[in-house]
């Protein structure tokens, strides 16, 4: 297993075991306002006035936000599960160290599907023209694409529409696009670290992550204007921080620029 996907598997865990504490909380939440609605009689008015008016209200009160804590820790522990069954399943992830292999196998499966529809409108193009037309090299349910395609209008002449071919063209382009890109950031990536008047400003190569440590907590409107611009505050490593990239460069570029609060 890489270090990029023990990463990847220790923030599966770490979702799941959140998920599974807020499964426990919402449970324990549940008993116990189960446990204080069962001691009042059912249908038990407040006795107004009566010395037991106050202990009434204040279990009523306590019944209401137990099961209202129970509900959201329950969705809690949805949301959570779901992040942890989502990670690995987003693609290809730029921290990724064999990002720029996993591409280049995505673009070479992309630029071979592009050559087989040409092909496939190409034999629908002779079949047209004669029905005897040899399809053997397809498999049969293309076959049979090409024998009973009927064209829904004059710019869909054969079974894969130009605009087919305009998205995977888009597709491919964008993926030799980030190829690109990645291979620029492995050649001036560096792990370096600077001063911007008191805030640290440093870019974790190994980490994959621009890091900005301040010397205290930041005011509100600077933490607003970090959240607005992509950093996240980290406990583990005490940063605001974003994924390494020139966006990430651009926007702590964009934090800092004003005076530090």
């Amino acid at each position: 297993m890489t270090s990029y996907e023990e990463k990847q598997a220790a923030k599966k865990q770490r979702l799941e075991d959140a998920a599974a504490k807020a499964e426990m909380a919402s449970d324990t939440a549940y008993k116990q306002a189960s446990a204080i609605s069962n001691g009042i009689p059912f249908g038990q008015p407040i006795l107004v006035g009566h010395h037991s008016e106050g202990r009434h209200r204040a279990d009523l009160k306590r019944i209401d936000n137990g099961y209202r804590k129970s509900i959201e820790q329950s969705d809690r522990a949805t949301e959570l599960q779901r992040k942890a069954d989502a990670v690995g399943t987003g693609g290809i992830s730029s921290d990724d160290p064999d990002a720029v292999l996993k591409l280049q196998e995505k673009i070479d499966i992309l630029e071979k599907t592009r050559v087989i529809m040409k092909q496939v409108n190409k034999a629908h193009g002779r079949y047209l023209k004669d029905n005897e037309t040899d399809l053997s090299e397809f498999s049969e349910a293309t076959q049979k694409k090409i024998r009973t395609y009927k064209p829904r209008s004059t710019w869909e002449p054969h079974p894969f529409s130009p605009y087919s071919f305009q998205n995977l063209g888009g597709r491919i382009r964008q993926a030799k696009k980030r190829v690109e890109l990645l291979q620029c950031e492995h050649v001036i990536r560096k792990h370096s670290e600077t001063k911007y008047g008191e805030v640290t400003v440093v870019e974790n190569v190994e980490e994959n992550r621009l890091q900005l440590f301040y010397p205290g907590k930041p005011s509100e409107e600077v933490r607003t204007k970090l959240k607005h611009n992509g950093f996240r505050w980290s406990p583990t490593t005490g940063a605001w921080q974003r994924q390494l990239n020139n966006n990430a460069r651009w926007a702590a570029e964009n934090v800092l620029k004003e005076k530090v609060k």
